[in-house]
C-alpha cells in the first residue's frame, strides 16, 4: 500500500511536470496536466452546478471569496483534533511491535506540532497587503509591460495597484504576487506567505505518509499474527471456515486502523499532488492566478512572458 501510495504520487507529478514541458502543448498530457492542476477547480465547479444547480454554487463561492469565514478552518481543525485522538488510541499502544517505536512517538509529537505551527503562520499571517508604505517598493519590484503585467488603479483600496498583484475580496485589499484564496486557512496566498504555505503542504504530506506506514505496518505484523495462531488452531490450513474466521477476526479488532490508514492514504496522495502543482507553477515564475490567464496566450507570447517572469524569482 505505501508503494502504491508512492507510485500514484510519482505518477501524479510526472503528469503535473512533463505535460506542461513546451514540447508537450496540445498533447492528451497536456490536457492532463491542466486538468490536474488549474482546471481542476472549474471540473469540480462543473460537477457542484450539475449536482446543486448554478444559483447555490453562486452563492457558495462568493461566501467563501468574499469574506472571511471560520468553516473551513473548523472543518481542518475538527479533523486534525480527530486524527489525533485515534492515534493516541489505535497508534501509540501499539507502536511497540514496530522498528524503532521511540522515534516514531518522537514523529508523532514533531508532526502536529509542526503542522499547527505552520497552519498558524499561513492563516494569521500577512500574505503580502499593499500599503502606502510598500507600494513604491513592490512597483519597482515587478515592473509593468503595459500587457500582462499591468499596473491599475484600485477605486476600492484608492491607490494603484502593482503589477501582478490582484484586489482580492477576501481581505479587501490588493495582494502582492497574488496565488490564490484557501478555503482551509481562511486567507489569500501571496508574496509574504507562499514559501510558508509550501512548507505546509510538505510537512502534511510527509506526516500524511507516515501515518499510512505506520497504520499498514501495525496491521501487518499483529494482523499476520493473528491469521497463524487462527490456522495453528485449525487441523487443516486450508479450511475455509478458518479462512473466514481470519479475515473476520482481522477485519473487526483492526477496523479503526484501517480506516485510519485509508485516510492518510487519500490526504497524503491529494496533498502531494497539490504541492508537486505548487511547486510546478512556483518554479516556472508565475501564480496560480497567472498561469490560469496564461492559458488564452499564444505559444510565442508564453515564451516572452515566461523570460519576463522568470527573473523575479
Amino acid at each position: 500500500m505505501l508503494a502504491l501510495l508512492l507510485l500514484a504520487s510519482i505518477l501524479y507529478g510526472a503528469i503535473v511536470l512533463i505535460g506542461d514541458l513546451e514540447c508537450m502543448e496540445d498533447t492528451i498530457l497536456d490536457v492532463w496536466s491542466f486538468n490536474l492542476t488549474y482546471g481542476l477547480c472549474e471540473v469540480t465547479k462543473k460537477w457542484l452546478v450539475c449536482l446543486l444547480g448554478e444559483f447555490a454554487v453562486t452563492k457558495i463561492t462568493r461566501f467563501c471569496d468574499s469574506q472571511h469565514n471560520r468553516i473551513g478552518q473548523v472543518v481542518f481543525v475538527t479533523i486534525f483534533l480527530g486524527c489525533i485522538s485515534e492515534i493516541s488510541l489505535e497508534v501509540f499502544p501499539r507502536l511497540d511491535v514496530c522498528e524503532a517505536p521511540w522515534l516514531h512517538k518522537a514523529f508523532a509529537f514533531i508532526w502536529p506540532t509542526v503542522i499547527m505551527t505552520l497552519y498558524v503562520m499561513v492563516s494569521k499571517g500577512d500574505p503580502g497587503v499593499v500599503t502606502n508604505e510598500n507600494r513604491d517598493a513592490l512597483r519597482s519590484l515587478f515592473p509593468p509591460d503595459d500587457d500582462f503585467f499591468v499596473e491599475k488603479y484600485c477605486d476600492t483600496c484608492q491607490g494603484v495597484r502593482p503589477a501582478r498583484a490582484k484586489h482580492c475580496n477576501l481581505n479587501q485589499r490588493c495582494i502582492a504576487l497574488f496565488d490564490h484564496n484557501c478555503i482551509w486557512v481562511s486567507n489569500s496566498i501571496g508574496l509574504f506567505n507562499t514559501n510558508v504555505f509550501l512548507a505546509f503542504l510538505a510537512v502534511s504530506s510527509i506526516a500524511c505518509i507516515h501515518g499510512f506506514y505506520i497504520c499498514t505496518r501495525i496491521i501487518y505484523i499483529l494482523g499476520l499474527r493473528h491469521w497463524k495462531l487462527i490456522f495453528a488452531s485449525c487441523r487443516c490450513t486450508l479450511c475455509t471456515c478458518s479462512t473466514r474466521l481470519a479475515f473476520r477476526t482481522v477485519a473487526n479488532e483492526y477496523r479503526a486502523l484501517a480506516c485510519l490508514g485509508c485516510f492518510f492514504f487519500i490526504c497524503g496522495l491529494t496533498i502531494t499532488g497539490f504541492f508537486v502543482s505548487q511547486v510546478n507553477i512556483a518554479c516556472s515564475g508565475f501564480t496560480t492566478y497567472e498561469s490560469i490567464k496564461l492559458r488564452t496566450r499564444s505559444r510565442e507570447e508564453r515564451k516572452t512572458l515566461t523570460s519576463q517572469a522568470s527573473g523575479y524569482f
